[in-house]
């Protein structure tokens, strides 16, 4: 990528020159655009995906569970792996027509 760039300036005589901008400042632009953004949003969804992809140290909540709970949580994975459970579609099938009759 290019680091500078020439640039010709002849807005009035005053200003007239011929030299180098550094490229980085329209990235720091870009930048300060995104900061906004992010300060601006109210989603935490997209937050918390910021925070993943530019490694934020976010508490990873599987080293919080209990043992007991990461145990039904690998063995319902190993079920799902095997054929056994039931899908997610069928789940709120079954929900959709107990508990929202019309």
């Amino acid at each position: 990528m290019l680091d500078t760039c020439f640039l010709l300036k002849t807005n009035s005589a005053k200003n007239c020159y011929i030299g180098q901008i550094n490229l980085k400042f329209m990235e720091n632009n870009e930048k300060n655009a995104l900061i906004k953004k992010l300060i601006d949003t109210e989603e935490d969804a997209i937050l918390d995906q910021v925070k993943i992809i530019l490694g934020v140290d976010t508490k990873d909540f599987w080293n919080e569970l209990p043992e007991h709970v990461k145990d039904s949580v690998k063995q319902a994975k190993e079920e799902l792996k095997n054929g056994e459970g039931i899908s997610h579609d069928k789940v709120m099938a079954e929900i959709k027509s107990k508990f929202l009759k019309k």
